[in-house]
Order: structure tokens, then sequence, then C-alpha cells
């Protein structure tokens, strides 16, 4: 009787395999490794990219979308506490702005409208805008929502007083009586 020798394979032999295999139970394409290099810019490389989405979708490995249907007053009970959690976070600035901004729902586009007071409130918002919405559409299941971010066409027309006479001027419109004492002492501006 001779003694019976195993061979193991080589490193290179067992990571092909187990690619394989692995591609073998996640029902995904099973890669030729040994197959010569494909430019990504090629005709071939396209071919073989649109033979690989066409058996994808024939696996299901494509997703669909969640499209629950959701309103204003659910969109707002979740944005509130997003805003929570920020402020929790101590992202305080970001929580405010959130709860600063005029809200409108379109529902059906699924379009949540911030409209802001400035354009730095504005940016801020679309920064964080990606994990906004991936808290919202995991809590109201639907992955078709999205933000409109819009800049409110009010201007805040505050007229300061700089003179004297101008801010004499704002206080005796703001309180008469002003007016009545400053006659009734004879007193000059």
């Amino acid at each position: 009787m001779s003694p019976s020798i195993e061979v193991s394979p080589t490193p290179i032999e067992a990571s092909e395999e187990s690619l394989n295999r692995e591609a073998a139970i996640s029902g995904g394409i099973n890669i030729d490794t040994k197959a010569s290099p494909i430019s990504s810019h090629s005709l071939a490389a396209i071919k073989a990219k649109r033979a690989q989405l066409a058996e994808s979708k024939k696996i299901g490995i494509v997703a669909e979308k969640r499209k629950n249907p959701i309103s204003l007053e659910a969109v707002e009970l979740e944005l509130n506490a997003y805003a929570e959690q920020l402020e929790q976070s101590g992202h305080k600035i970001l929580s405010s702005n959130f709860q600063l901004a005029k809200r409108a729902f379109d529902a059906e586009k699924y379009e949540l409208t911030l409209e802001v007071p400035n354009d730095t409130i504005k940016k801020e918002l679309q920064m964080a805008a990606v994990e906004a919405l991936d808290f919202l559409r995991d809590r109201l299941s639907n992955d078709l929502l999205h933000f409109k971010f819009k800049r409110s066409k009010e201007v805040m027309s505050t007229e300061y007083a700089y003179t004297p006479d101008e801010k004499y001027q704002k206080l005796a419109e703001k309180y008469p009586q002003v007016e009545t004492l400053r006659k009734h002492f004879n007193l000059d501006l």
C-alpha cells in the first residue's frame, strides 16, 4: 500500500474557486478570471455589461422601489423627529434650520419643498439632504421622496435708525406718549 498524497490548491486556484462558489451561492454571474482582460471602453465590455444587467434582472437582484403613500403631516412628524435627533447629537444649528424651513409637500411627485430665508441656510440644508432623505425614506417606507430647496422671495425690510433724529422718530412711532412728554417738558431734539 502506498501512502496517499493530498495536493492542496495553490492560492490563486483557491481564490478562483471561492469566487466561483460565492457567485453560485449569491445567484450572481460566474466570472471566468482566466479570460483575457477586456478594456472597459471596448464594445466587448459594453456587450458583457448589458448581458450582465439582463441576467441580473432575470435573477431579480434589482429591488423594487418602495412607494407607500405619505401625507404632509407624516413628513412633518418625521422631519421634526430628525431635527430632534440632530439636536441631541449636537448639530443644533442644522436642527433649527430644518425646523425654520417652511414646508410644502406634493404627494403626486413625492416632493418636499423646503423654503428658507437665505442662501446660507439653503446650502447647509442641501449638504445635509442625503442623510435627511435616508432617514425620511426609511421611516416613511418611500424611496421616491426627494427635496426641493427654495429661497423665499420675502425680503426682510428692516429699517435701521442711525441718527438721533431717526431714532427719535422710530421711538415716537412705537410709543406716541414720548411726543406728549417732549411737548409737556419743552424738550428739544
